[in-house]
């Protein structure tokens, strides 16, 4: 007598690990912190900016981006914290997030 999995049931596990691993994660959103003529108060926008450095984020700064943008993790405590400081942030991730390192990316071919 053969023990072990039928070959119907070994393609199934194989197709399914097949999928999972194929499977495209959804884009990480992230909280841009714009510092040009839209935000509502540039100085605490760079407070912000610190503290969440200080809590030990990963931040990026889009120096050829509107003004020098800030580029925070989407994360519930930054988002209460710009809103009890008064900074303007925007939602972004995805497509837009591709759009704006080309667009960096293409600012600093023309240089």
């Amino acid at each position: 007598m053969r023990h072990g999995c039928s070959p119907l049931i070994m393609l199934a596990a194989a197709g399914g690990l097949f999928l999972a691993a194929s499977s495209v994660s959804p884009a990480r959103a992230e909280l841009l912190v714009p510092m040009d003529e839209t935000q509502t108060d540039h100085l605490r926008a760079y407070g912000l900016t610190y503290w969440t450095l200080q809590q030990g984020y990963h931040d990026e700064w889009l120096l050829n981006y509107r003004g020098g943008s800030f580029l925070l993790p989407d994360d519930a405590r930054i988002a209460s914290e710009a809103s009890v400081r008064g900074v303007r942030t925007e939602q972004v991730g995805g497509a837009q997030l591709s759009q704006i390192r080309a667009e960096i990316a293409d600012n600093n071919m023309e240089s």
